[in-house]
């Protein structure tokens, strides 16, 4: 009986190994930025462990890098969900999330995953970068008096403008961007957000 047991926990051991070295392997795919790797590894062990954190927390980062946010959601909520311990892995995965909710113009739900993640303040990196996103994306408690105005094309912040200045404001920008995508045809993942301080010292 002593034997068998001892045979299980040598089984059992070295299953473990094998898991943390193929973890080790996609995180070492994912810093060299291989995203496309990591997630062809990752997709099939992710089907056989659907409840592994580690697979969840690395797919999700590896679709958000490479702008698959719609796919890379559900892997992050995942983690964010079933981390207990409120490690680094939920921290960047809030900080992540923040990301794909705004690029899919969910600003409610991207403001509050970066609060969340900021808050929970597990790991410096993942909150400096939760922060300066809430900067970028104009969620920062120096925004609250700014007026918000959207085109068919742009998402307009202005600090400090009176209703007539905006108007004619973007009815330039608006006629700009549609001669000069004549020439490019762009197809865009977002409408534009666009900035207008009342100062450089306060833009800077």
């Amino acid at each position: 009986m002593k034997q068998i047991f001892t045979s299980i926990l040598i089984l059992t051991s070295l299953i473990s190994f094998g898991q943390n070295s193929t973890i080790d392997d996609l995180w070492k795919l994912y810093n060299s930025h291989d995203y496309k790797s990591v997630i062809e590894k990752a997709k099939p062990l992710l089907e056989n462990e659907p409840n592994n954190l580690d697979l969840n927390s690395i797919l999700g980062r590896a679709y958000t890098d490479l702008k698959n946010y719609k796919e890379a959601i559900p892997c992050l909520d995942f983690t964010v969900k079933n981390d207990k311990n409120n490690s680094w892995q939920k921290a960047w995965a809030l900080g992540y999330l923040g990301t794909c909710y705004y690029m899919m113009q969910k600003y409610d739900e991207s403001e509050r995953s970066l609060n969340e993640c900021i808050n929970l303040n597990s790991t410096k990196n993942a909150t400096n970068d939760a922060y300066v996103k809430s900067l970028l994306f104009g969620f920062n408690e120096f925004y609250k008096n700014w007026k918000i105005v959207e085109t068919n094309n742009f998402r307009f912040h202005f600090q400090n403008m009176d209703d007539i200045e905006i108007e004619k404001y973007i009815s330039l920008r608006e006629k700009a961007f549609k001669e000069i995508n004549v020439f490019f045809k762009s197809k865009l993942p977002k409408k534009i957000d666009f900035y207008v301080w009342e100062s450089r010292e306060d833009a800077r």
